[in-house]
């Protein structure tokens, strides 16, 4: 709410406003997973390391996108990051490089692909 008062000087939320849900500049301690190591081939929903975000999520999983698929060329060490660096590059099939940062975002309106629908119980 803060960030929005900064932008838009107002009391009330003015239609058609966008702020970032996370702090664009913030760093944040990034682990990577030991089981991550170059030339790994790896897919969506890989977990490649962990980040401390708060009390409550001292161990917050950084995953790959679900489309995401290849070798893994780079891999960042242990350190301070924000949500925008480039913490790991895969190298796909057809020989592109791709990079990835600890955040992806995903239209809500685009289901997530799944292998099979389960039943409720």
């Amino acid at each position: 709410m803060g960030e929005i008062h900064k932008i838009s000087n107002e009391f009330y939320l003015p239609k058609g406003i966008n702020v970032p849900a996370l702090n664009q500049k913030k760093e944040w301690e990034f682990k990577p997973s030991q089981k991550i190591k170059i030339d790994n081939v790896v897919s969506g929903g890989c977990i490649f390391g962990s980040v401390v975000e708060n009390s409550v999520f001292n161990n917050h999983k950084v995953m790959l996108p679900p489309t995401a698929k290849g070798k893994i060329t780079f891999i960042a060490p242990e350190g301070q990051y924000n949500i925008n660096e480039k913490i790991l590059e895969l190298e796909t099939e057809g020989g592109k490089k791709e990079e990835y940062s600890m955040a992806h975002f995903w239209a809500v309106r685009k289901p997530r692909p799944i292998c099979e629908k389960l039943m409720p119980n």
